[in-house]
């Protein structure tokens, strides 16, 4: 399993990226929908997003592995506004 090396001074926030790629794989989000609102919330800042982004992947892959889905609920992409 890949791991990764957080800056003490990081690790807090980078917690919550573990919930965030749990329940990515629990409810089906794409990676690429996770990645483009990291990229929204930190100002287009890509350093800062793949960073948080390696963090969801290696806990999607954990939980992936490790997780049984129990249920059918996934999240779907909308386009209400067409």
């Amino acid at each position: 399993m890949k791991q990764i090396e957080v800056r003490s001074e990081f690790r807090t926030r980078m917690e919550n990226m573990t919930y965030v790629g749990v329940l990515a794989a629990l409810f089906c989000i794409p990676h690429k929908e996770i990645y483009q609102a990291l990229l929204k919330n930190f100002g287009g800042k890509e350093k800062v997003a793949r960073m948080n982004m390696d963090v969801v992947e290696v806990a999607y892959d954990w939980a992936m592995d490790n997780l049984e889905k129990r249920d059918a609920y996934c999240f779907e992409s909308m386009n209400k506004t067409e």
